[in-house]
Parts: C-alpha cells; structure tokens; sequence
C-alpha cells in the first residue's frame, strides 16, 4: 500500500511478473503509476472498473496545463486491453476545471464519464493546436476500402461540458467521425460565443452510423457528410440547441427537440433522406 503522489489517496498494488500483454515485467514498462517497482519486485495498481485521470497528474485547478495528463491516461487504456477484455477501462474524470490543447482517441469500445456539464469543464488552449476539435478521434481516412481506414465502435461519452470561449473559430468541442454504436449523453455547452461564428458544440462528419445524443444542450449541431448518406441513423433525444445542420444525411431523428435560435436558422438540411422530427418545440 502506498499514498498516491496526486489524489493523496491511499492505493493497492499486488506483486506482478508480467505486464498487460502478459509479457514478462521489465524496468521499461514501469511508469510509476499502474505499475511501481520496489525492493527489486514489480506491483500492479490495484482498481476496479475506471481510470482516474488524476492518476496520470491532472489537477483539474483551472490553472495547470493537463493535456499531458489526458494523454498518458489514453495510452494506458489503449495499452492495457487483454486479449481476452472486451472493452477498456472507463475513463473517469472527476469534477474539476481542466485545461487540455485536445484530447486525441484512438481506442476502439472507449468510454469517458466526468461528474456533470458544470463539473466536468474542459477549457481548451492554443486553438487546440492542429486538431479539428477538443475531442475528436485520431483516424481521419475517409475511404473504408483504404488499409488505414478504421472504425470506432461502442464509444461513450458522459456528462461533460466546456468554456464555449475557448473553442476556436472553425473547430467543435467533439467531433465524430469513423464511428458506429456510439452514445453522447448529458454533455451541455453555455451558448455564450457560439453566435456568428463558424464554430460547433458538436460536429457529426463522415462515416458515422448508428449513434445517439441524449439529453444534452448543444447550442450549435454540425451533421456534414462529405460524401452523401455517409451519416445515418442517429438518434437525438431531448437535444437542446440554437442551429441544427444537416447535410447529406440518411435517416435522422429528433425525439423532442428544443431549437430555440433565430426564425431562419433553427434547421438547415440539405441533400437528406428521411428526417423525422417528433414533437418539441421549435
């Protein structure tokens, strides 16, 4: 047992011999946070169900610069997957102010949880570097036939929100794209800044199929296919928004929807098929 350098916690360890690929422990795979050595014995983080990305040294004090943090908690994950596990652990991101560049995913079944749109408040710096968004997903190949193409599936996103002034002009706060069964739910974005600007609260774009939004307040929705019906059979419940845009989708729902901008900008859709709108108020 020992106090965690960061949570202050007290934490469990058990002696290991092998690594999370089952490959014999050597000196190069501890990394002083899942796994310790002492007295010349290697020793396994003892957790149950998530990771904490204050493991990894996040502060969430609104004044430390976390993407470091952020990016060590996902190799972790993306490390520690078995053969035999069929998801990776959650990552939990525990209420806090959390300053982050962007937060890059390249884990497939990947899930991150904090604890509340008003807790769980990223603040994003240096115009996200050349990322297209806070969040978004690191595989950018758009033809499916193509070796690198690759898919994202079973992906979460929960109760999470974000400073709206600091996302650039340009970019989203969460971008999907190259994704399947994927589920953002109770993630709510203040509309201050979104007016007149060309930037998203969340943006669907190519090769996104079977996915829902529920209860979140969005104050700008970008659904852009580049290559028509590309983007299909997703499901909003309860979405709140300003502006709405669809363009080349398949297959669109709106469960009660609540779009409250102006007159004229409330829904754009062009070169769709099948939406449907039920209910709400609009």
């Amino acid at each position: 047992q020992r106090i965690d350098q960061f949570t202050g916690k007290n934490v469990n360890y058990r002696e290991t011999t092998t690594w999370h690929d089952e490959s014999v422990m050597d000196d190069s795979k501890v990394d002083g946070v899942m796994f310790i050595k002492k007295g010349g014995k290697y020793y396994l983080r003892q957790y149950n169900g998530s990771i904490n990305v204050k493991w990894f040294g996040a502060k969430g004090d609104n004044t430390t610069n976390d993407t470091e943090a952020f990016r060590k908690a996902h190799n972790f994950i993306k490390s520690s997957i078995p053969p035999n596990q069929l998801k990776p652990p959650i990552l939990f991101i525990p209420r806090g102010n959390y300053i982050i560049e962007n937060f890059e995913i390249d884990v497939t079944a990947f899930q991150m949880c904090g604890e509340g749109s008003k807790n769980t408040l990223f603040k994003f710096v240096n115009s996200m570097g050349s990322a297209p968004a806070g969040i978004y997903f690191k595989n950018a190949v758009l033809d499916t036939s193509s070796p690198d193409h690759k898919f994202y599936n079973d992906i979460k996103i929960e109760n999470i929100g974000c400073d709206p002034s600091t996302i650039p002009n340009g970019k989203s706060f969460i971008q999907i794209r190259n994704c399947y069964d994927f589920l953002i739910r109770g993630v709510d974005v203040d509309t201050d800044s979104f007016a007149l600007v060309n930037k998203f609260a969340l943006e669907i774009s190519d090769n996104v199929y079977t996915g829902s939004v529920e209860n979140c307040y969005l104050p700008k929705v970008n659904c852009n296919a580049s290559i028509a019906w590309t983007i299909t059979t997703i499901t909003f419940i309860s979405l709140r928004s300003m502006n709405v845009r669809l363009n080349k989708c398949l297959g669109m729902t709106f469960i009660q929807p609540i779009v409250q901008g102006n007159e004229n900008e409330k829904f754009y859709i062009n070169n769709c098929d099948t939406i449907t709108i039920m209910g709400g108020d609009m």
